[in-house]
């Protein structure tokens, strides 16, 4: 999205089971803006990573 100029403002959050450190580190080298492990957190620990993830990222 951001290398096609569709949305270079998009701040890009992975929700993602795989929750080893490669799949991570695979995350973010891709350039997602954070990662979230469904399986390790309840919906509204989501709903709170996401907002933690979205005002850091409009905070750069």
């Amino acid at each position: 999205m951001r290398a096609e100029k569709v949305a270079p403002e998009a701040v890009v959050i992975i929700l993602s089971n795989r929750g080893q450190q490669a799949d991570v580190d695979r995350g973010q080298k891709l350039g997602a803006s954070g990662y979230i492990v469904k399986a390790s957190s309840t919906p509204s620990e989501v709903i709170e990573k996401v907002s933690e993830i979205v005002t850091k990222a409009k905070g750069k």
